[in-house]
């Protein structure tokens, strides 16, 4: 018997894979019957699941029974009858652990399966269920485990401390496990770093072993999991418990794991069966802030790069398997950095972040009881502490790695994205405030709050704390780029912005919360952010310091390149203090200012100081801060030096237009100060020195551009916070300025592509899908938006059209200062514009006062806005801020402007117009466009009548236009009325071959000519099966057994002589297979002889051919039948045969009538028909007796014989025959009701003049055609509706339940990501093949091929997508069947998607009738611009 090792010795072996069978039979107990007892104890039932789900395994989600958009079923716990008719799908691209029996995670506790229903759990009779021996031994061994675990920890941490860069042991971890022995070694001798290597491991080793175990224990075992719970929130020491002490330990585990490994967090899972201990863990998260986040203060220098570099080419490793850093060799790398490390003098602490790697974890707990542990704790801040300690940090240039503090961000933002917050900060408000639902609150009540008592007040509070650079802060290189740092901290501050008005939409658009605690709730935060902004001296500090520094060192005629770095850099920090809470309070004030609609800044000023309960002086001190920071933070970020894209990250597109929230305060404060606004900013402006191209006065113009332009900048800060209903209309005549602007371009676009140019040109796309539809609308015949009726548009802003006679049709309207972050857009308008047609002088400047004018926008302070800049002391100062030799056009746009506002106030802008005249630019463009204003400005008293004149001259010419209009689309539709058909035998006609094939000379009656044929036996005996049986057996009776013959022919025409010398030469060079003799030299059709088809025929050439036939019946195995039935009368026999292949035409014809016209079959009758009337002319013709003679082809057949009979008496020939007799033949065929096809080609065989009937047969098949056509679809698309359901809500629910016809579930296949449904027998497949088939076909081929002959139409479940399939052939993603009001295809997988707003497109319903009706899905699909290489990817074919 092998003896038991000590406890330590067993954790501390690192030589020896550890077994936990080895440790339960060592440790806990080595009795065989309480090893049974264990191994049965598994519970038939447990509370969680927590079942890991690797990426690419099957998983499912459910919206209906989880608000968590991140919650997960596994395979085993998803039951498809738990969710009949909800919103769930399966999914092969997440991973995570199963939320199961979490009802945290997943509300609905009726949807968890059978093993993980929720129970009430006695837990101390659940703990005695352990035997009491192995419950001792179990807590034992924990006791004595985590202690040596811990002491170890301390070891480990202890030699940590000592060396001077943490990170220089992951350097080392990194050569040991790269088996990069130098640079190992290398790292050792300078800081014996192995010793502390090798601690960190074996402590690491120990949790390994210790967290396997427990998880081990745990798993479907509840008694166990409950007692391990237990023993966690127990005491360690010193009131600290075995769980915080893990968590303070976690640091070592962070170090060296890479990989990222999630066993303590699966350990989690199972433990928190334990609603107690859930709750426990929570407080935890909260209090051990110091402990989740960790902050490393490395010693370092310019340029230490190296350690940075080599872990991220490590990380880069795991990901790709390439190690690979900018240097080659890291070893001199490391060995110049430790001789730097000795000798430099100038070291200062740099800071990197990381959290431990289960800190999102905790994320996933979002249900009420979290929530309000999170938003109401007192302890909630300590991690408002931890925020802003962390944002210090990033404030600073001595900043290492901070990707880790945007798990922070998510925290906030995951929060957020569910509506149980709503409650807490609606319970927490009404307990401070009594009255907080019910009355308007008072400035004195909102003052006395306690901001720390409310969670966003707090952390207003906390951003308040953020430090920003004193005088004794040195700007030293940071470990990474200027250029990084400037990215990610605009992207944090558009982050955290967004997160707000996340918070703000969701509770603003609350039905629950009353309008008056809405009001309420803004007036509150509207208050504390104020008061934050008015107590934070920090920033005031800053802007003192800044002055100075530029006095300091910009005075200087020549500037170092390192100088420039430091002031841009330092530039960069300050605009970062203090801006976050800006933002708020501004998103804030563009709310109360849209909301409360103020008539005249004087008001606004005066809510302003009652709200705030500010003096003017106060006020406006403060307000002037904020404005110096925002034409600062402006100016500082136009087209920096350093980097394109941190302006792009500013002006650009993003998530939050930044620029957006600066541009929308200063055009507040100039609304409220005006004079003195203008001169602070020219005082700003000139105290500045930026490094770029621009100059002082262009930055001035830039910003004066922006704040008249438009109301962009409100659209982009505030829109978010409202819905469909009560935008405001100063926000929605914002969308319509864009919208007029961009429907120049076109004027029909998908959402998808007016969305991207939003974005592009840095206008908010939020809610837009909610604003667009009031002055957008589809069409339904292209699946696109297009702008409403201008009188539509005004009965909206619920203005009467008094300008426009010619209200109806929709007005261009162009604003060039629109597209100051993107002048290519206003670039395409303007060439757009031009080809028009439209004048010199609005594609340069539009008509932006007209619009205002039109839809009531000039009043107010929007009028008193424009009054003060087209004072003249203005105009002229931006006149004098031109610099000629510049590229001048947002000057002289915004000069054209204000002259257009001054002739609407009916100013005189003569002086102007002089000022604008003495101007001599040196580009030619700006030149034009400045006597552009002058040629319209210079005598301006009369111009609003003038252009009210030319406005309704050019409107009574719309209407004059739209009637031309009207007139020319009745032509057009009229000209479509013509007969379809006639305009194909048409083209047929002029396309018809008149010369040989071969010579390409004309074919004419002096020469012989002949098309190639083949006589086959019985190739169309298939099609027989489709005829009435009493039609098949009149045909096939004795009399008339003419169907054992049939003809095949190609369209190509030749001279006899060019034929037979093709035929001879293919024989000669052997180019033919043995199998066959002769084919078409054109189209390689296979022949045996020639007929002729000359008009007049010589008696050679019916020699011949009636010869060649005769011979023939042996091979066609009809010599004895006609021997038997005519004996030796030739005449006779070839009657037979002629006829017989007449009859195959006219069955190919009704087989395949567009076959028979493409191969111009109907000259090929004609010419059979006249080699029969040459035979029969000299023997007797009889009838034949039918008993039913209505089918059209025993007719026909009849009618032949009655030609051939007649024709015996005339003894004419066949074409003067066929003209005598034109009317009877004609009255035959139209007794039938036949296509127009077919009768056209029936007439055609017997070449009739059908000229006079055409148009009345034309005109009534067209009308019986469409009638019947237009009923089929309807049946089609009737029976397609009934089939999958109107609505996309209906449809899913119906077939989501339904079993795979081949794996009769859901498919484990990696690539398998949809499932698609067959529109002709509603039988459901997974999209690749989830089945072994033994076909490399995948499962819609091989469906198609079993049921359909290979070809169908399959629709996707997930997102009703059709693909179209005609084996081997697929288009997938053809067209969508389901879509919204937009057009849009569903995505299931985003929470936000309302299902129910998804149905058919009746237009796409009709498309699919029609290719089902006509059965041309290879046609289609052939026609369709796709590359079919990618469909294979799917597996499809």
């Amino acid at each position: 018997m092998s003896k038991t090792p000590s406890l330590e010795q067993f954790l501390t072996n690192t030589n020896q894979e550890i077994e936990n069978n080895q440790i339960f039979h060592y440790f806990i107990s080595s009795n065989q019957e309480d090893r049974k007892q264990f191994d049965q104890s598994k519970n038939p039932q447990q509370s969680l699941c927590g079942a890991h789900v690797s990426p690419q395994s099957l998983s499912f989600q459910c919206f209906d029974c989880a608000p968590d958009p991140h919650h997960m079923y596994c395979g085993n716990c998803f039951q498809l009858e738990l969710h009949q008719n909800h919103r769930a799908f399966f999914k092969k691209e997440a991973s995570g652990c199963c939320d199961c029996g979490d009802p945290s995670a997943i509300s609905n506790k009726d949807s968890f399966c059978k093993l993980h229903k929720e129970q009430q759990i006695d837990i101390t009779n659940e703990i005695q269920k352990v035997k009491p021996n192995i419950r001792e031994a179990i807590l034992n061994f924990l006791k004595e485990s985590f202690q040596i675990y811990f002491q170890k920890c301390e070891q480990a941490m202890n030699l940590q401390s000592k060396v001077l860069n943490p990170f220089l042991i992951q350097c080392y971890h990194i050569s040991h496990i790269i088996n990069y022995m130098q640079v190992q070694k290398q790292l050792n001798n300078h800081q014996n770093i192995k010793n502390t290597y090798q601690a960190i491991l074996a402590a690491n080793h120990i949790q390994n072993i210790i967290i396997d175990f427990l998880y081990w224990l745990c798993q479907d075992r509840t008694s166990l999991a409950l007692l391990i719970a237990g023993f966690l929130k127990s005491n360690y020491r010193d009131g600290v418990t075995y769980f915080e002490q893990v968590i303070y330990y976690q640091e070592l585990k962070n170090m060296l794991d890479f990989d990222h490994d999630n066993k303590f967090e699966k350990l989690l899972y199972v433990l928190n069966i334990d609603e107690k201990f859930r709750l426990f863990t929570q407080d935890i998260f909260l209090t051990r802030q110091n402990d989740l986040w960790k902050i490393y203060e490395i010693q370092t220098f310019d340029g230490a790069v190296i350690v940075e570099e080599y872990i991220q080419s490590f990380e880069n490793f795991i990901q790709n398997g390439v190690f690979c850093t900018k240097e080659k060799n890291q070893l001199q790398l490391f060995e110049n950095y430790f001789k730097k490390m000795n000798t430099c003098k100038e070291k200062y602490q740099a800071f990197s972040v990381k959290a431990v790697n289960f800190f999102q974890m905790h994320t996933q707990f979002v249900s009420e009881e979290f929530q309000d542990i999170q938003f109401t704790s007192p302890k909630i801040k300590q991690l408002l502490d931890m925020n802003t300690k962390l944002l210090n940090i990033l404030n600073t240039c001595y900043l290492g790695n901070i990707d880790s503090y945007f798990l922070m961000l998510e925290f906030f933002s995951l929060k957020f994205q569910y509506n149980y917050f709503i409650k807490s900060f609606n319970n927490t408000l009404t307990m401070l405030f009594k009255n907080y639902e019910t009355s308007e609150l008072q400035i004195e009540e909102i003052a006395q709050l306690n901001p720390n008592q409310f969670f966003l007040t707090a952390l207003f509070q906390s951003y308040s704390q953020i430090k920003g650079f004193s005088r004794s802060d040195l700007l030293y290189q940071p470990l990474i780029s200027e250029t990084q740092i400037q990215l990610n901290l605009l992207y944090i501050e558009q982050r955290q912005v967004f997160i707000m008005k996340q918070c703000l939409t969701k509770y603003l658009a609350s039905p629950q919360i009353t309008t008056i605690a809405k009001q309420n709730f803004i007036n509150i935060l509207f208050y504390w952010t104020y008061e934050v902004i008015k107590t934070n001296k920090n920033n005031k500090e800053q802007y003192n310091y800044l002055s100075a520094l530029y006095h300091n060192n910009l005075n200087q005629k020549n500037i170092e390149k390192d100088q420039m770095k430091i002031i841009l850099r330092l530039n960069y920090f300050i605009y970062r203090s203090g801006s976050l809470i800006d933002k708020f309070f501004i998103i804030l004030l563009t709310y109360l200012f849209q909301q409360k609609g103020f008539k005249s800044s004087s008001q606004f000023k005066m809510f302003l100081r009652t709200i705030l309960k500010q003096n003017e002086q106060d006020l406006q001190f403060n307000l002037f801060n904020i404005f110096e920071r925002c034409v600062h933070n402006f100016i500082s970020l136009l087209y920096t030096p350093l980097n394109e894209m941190v302006s792009k990250s500013y002006f650009a597109i993003g998530k939050e237009q930044l620029e957006s929230y600066d541009m929308a305060y200063i055009k507040f404060y100039f609304i409220l100060y005006k004079n003195e606004a203008l001169d602070q900013m020219i005082t700003i402006i000139q105290s500045r020195k930026y490094f770029s191209d621009f100059t002082q006065s262009q930055y001035f113009i830039q910003i004066i551009a922006r704040i008249i332009g438009c109301d962009k900048s409100f659209s982009c800060v505030c829109q978010a916070l409202y819905n469909q209903n009560n935008l405001p209309k100063d926000l929605s005549f914002n969308i319509f300025q864009i919208l007029s602007n961009l429907f120049i371009l076109n004027h029909y676009q998908e959402y998808s592509e007016i969305k991207s140019t939003f974005e592009q040109a840095s206008f908010s796309v939020s809610n837009l899908e909610l604003y667009i539809l009031n002055f957008c609308e589809l069409d339904v015949n292209i699946n696109k938006l297009k702008l409403k009726s201008h009188q539509q548009i005004l009965e909206y802003f619920q203005i009467q059209s008094q300008n426009y006679i010619d209200s109806t049709s929709n007005h261009t309207y162009f604003n060039p200062l629109l597209f100051l972050n993107d002048q290519s857009i206003a670039s395409q308008i303007g060439e757009h514009l031009s080809t028009l047609k439209k004048q010199d002088y609005f594609i340069k400047f539009g008509n932006f006062i007209e619009q205002l004018q039109e839809f009531d926008q000039l009043k107010g302070i929007n009028l008193e806005f424009m009054e003060f800049f087209a004072q003249d002391s203005n105009v002229n100062l931006i006149i004098s801020e031109i610099n000629p030799s510049y590229n001048s056009s947002t000057e002289i746009k915004l000069i054209e402007r204000l002259a257009s506002i001054r002739a609407y106030l009916k100013i005189d802008n003569q002086q102007i117009c002089e000022s604008l005249s003495k101007l001599q630019m040196s580009k030619l463009q700006d030149q034009q466009n400045i006597q552009l204003i002058v040629n319209k400005f210079a005598n301006s008293k009369n111009i609003i009548e003038v252009e009210s004149e030319i406005l309704q001259i050019k409107s009574l010419q719309n209407v004059k236009m739209n009637k031309i209009k009207a007139k020319f689309k009745q032509k057009i539709e009229s000209f479509q009325q013509n007969d379809i058909v006639l305009i194909d035998d048409q083209k047929n006609q002029d396309q018809q071959c008149d010369t040989c094939a071969l010579c390409r000379l004309d074919l004419d009656e002096s020469q012989n000519c002949c098309i190639p044929i083949l006589i086959q036996a019985n190739p169309y005996l298939k099609h027989f099966q489709i005829y009435p049986p009493d039609l098949r057996n009149q045909i096939m009776k004795d009399q008339l057994n003419l169907l054992k013959v049939s003809i095949i022919s190609c369209k190509h025409k030749f001279h006899d002589k060019c034929l037979i010398a093709s035929y001879s030469y293919s024989q000669k060079q052997k180019v033919l297979p043995l199998w066959f003799q002769l084919q078409c030299p054109v189209c390689k059709s296979t022949s045996e002889n020639k007929l002729p088809i000359n008009k007049n025929k010589s008696n050679e050439q019916f020699d011949e051919l009636n010869n060649w036939l005769l011979l023939q019946c042996q091979n066609l195995g009809i010599k004895n039948y006609l021997n038997e039935k005519y004996g030796e009368s030739i005449e006779h026999k070839l009657k037979e045969i002629y006829l017989s292949l007449l009859v195959d035409l006219l069955i190919q014809l009704f087989m395949d009538p567009l076959e028979f016209i493409r191969q111009d079959k109907n000259f090929v009758f004609l010419n059979i028909l006249d080699c029969l009337f040459q035979i029969c002319k000299k023997i007797t013709i009889n009838l034949f007796d039918f008993q039913n003679e209505q089918t059209i082809l025993l007719v026909i057949i009849n009618l032949i014989l009655e030609l051939l009979i007649l024709n015996n008496h005339q003894q004419k020939s066949l074409n003067d025959f066929l003209l005598d007799n034109q009317d009877q033949i004609k009255l035959k065929i139209l007794q039938f009701d036949l296509t127009l096809q077919i009768k056209n080609q029936l007439m055609k065989c017997f070449a009739l003049n059908i000229q006079q009937e055409q148009s009345l047969i034309i005109q009534f098949n067209q009308y019986i055609d469409q009638f019947n056509k237009n009923n089929l679809i309807n049946i089609v698309k009737q029976q397609i509706t009934e089939n999958l359901r109107f609505k996309f809500k209906s449809f899913y629910d119906h077939y989501f339940n339904q079993p795979c016809q081949f794996c009769k579930g859901f498919s484990n296949a990696p690539k398998s990501s949809d499932q698609f449904i067959c529109l002709l027998c509603c039988q459901k497949v997974c999209d690749v093949e989830c089945k072994k088939l033994f076909s490399k076909s995948g499962n819609m081929n091989v469906h198609a091929q079993l049921n359909h002959q290979g070809n169908t139409i399959f629709i996707s479940l997930k997102t009703g997508q059709l693909a179209l399939l005609s084996s081997p052939l697929t288009c997938f993603g053809y067209k969508n069947l389901y879509q919204n009001k937009f057009g849009q295809l569903i995505k299931i997988t985003n929470i936000e998607t309302q299902w129910e707003e998804y149905y058919i497109n009746n237009k796409v319903l009709t498309d699919i009738a029609e290719i089902i009706i006509s059965n041309s899905l290879k046609q289609v699909i052939k026609n369709q611009e796709l590359n079919y290489n990618q469909l294979d990817l799917r597996g499809f074919y």
